[in-house]
């Protein structure tokens, strides 16, 4: 057995773990050789029950239908897996135990929806036509909704985070037209582009710009003439804020901890988007230090 925390690491402390994890000898019933996996929550509810080709515990590689459980035992979601990939039928679910969608997808990795439901069953899609609506994990608030035709988005599709419009875009018959985003100060911008870096407001002249009104030179810095250039790296989120800032190459810790709040401060950021959609991006700028530049 191995104890795996929520961001799948297997660690070594059982009381640290978010759940536990069995590989089976394996079953060659099927003419291939699958390593039956279970899941269990703390509380030794089953959290999932699969097969996988691999019985590495850090690399398993899922084949045939794998099934997941909410912690109040009603299954959450049915995937179907070919060497390790989603390929077939999947199906997920409420913690009520409704449907919520389902559909199929075959190699192309664009997953067909066929069917959505509301919590009480009430059908919003069938046969690949109708409204689809995704909630976060929690089952509390939109995420994105939009109408499908022939299992193809079609028309406006709406973005959200924590119940705020952030992005609409337009579809025709599965392909993005055109896609706007809302910045949290009100302003739009048009996203063109499949892939898009995450940006500054008014881009990167104006962010430079930004830090040379708010960086305060380190007075230590100053004294032991000191300069040279910070490497900052953070994440863009998908409303555009900034997380995980911090310095990876610096002089001195003076100069890494005030490059760290200034780029702080310039949030929040345009994001990144792909295939219109919002994506959290990691990012990297210098930030220099020079004494011969007024503060």
């Amino acid at each position: 057995m191995y104890y795996v925390n929520k961001s799948g690491v297997i660690i070594a402390n059982k009381d640290s773990a978010d759940y536990f994890l069995t590989i089976m000898p394996p079953d060659t019933s099927t003419g291939k050789v699958l390593y039956p996996v279970n899941e269990f929550y703390p509380n030794g509810k089953k959290k999932l029950m699969g097969t996988s080709v691999s019985n590495n515990c850090r690399a398993l590689k899922f084949d045939g239908t794998c099934i997941s459980y909410f912690s109040n035992g009603k299954r959450a979601n049915m995937t179907t897996y070919k060497m390790g990939k989603f390929f077939g039928a999947f199906a997920d679910y409420y913690p009520n135990g409704q449907l919520y969608y389902a559909g199929e997808n075959y190699g192309k990795n664009i997953p067909r929806y066929i069917e959505c439901r509301d919590s009480t069953g009430k059908i919003l899609t069938e046969n690949g036509n109708g409204k689809l609506v995704f909630y976060d994990n929690l089952f509390k608030d939109v995420e994105t909704e939009g109408n499908i035709v022939d299992s193809l988005q079609e028309g406006e599709w709406q973005y959200f985070i924590h119940n705020k419009l952030i992005t609409v875009i337009k579809y025709l018959k599965g392909e993005v037209e055109s896609c706007v985003y809302y910045d949290t100060k009100g302003k739009t911008h048009t996203i063109i582009g499949y892939e898009v870096e995450p940006s500054y407001n008014g881009g990167l002249a104006d962010f430079y710009k930004f830090l040379g009104n708010k960086i305060q030179y380190p007075d230590s810095d100053k004294r032991n003439n000191i300069q040279g250039k910070v490497l900052v790296t953070f994440v863009v989120e998908k409303d555009g804020t900034l997380s995980g800032v911090k310095a990876l190459r610096y002089r001195s810790e003076g100069l890494a901890a005030e490059a760290v709040r200034a780029v702080k401060l310039s949030s929040p950021w345009v994001p990144g988007f792909q295939n219109g959609r919002p994506v959290r991006v990691q990012y990297t700028v210098p930030v220099s230090f020079t004494l011969n530049r007024d503060y």
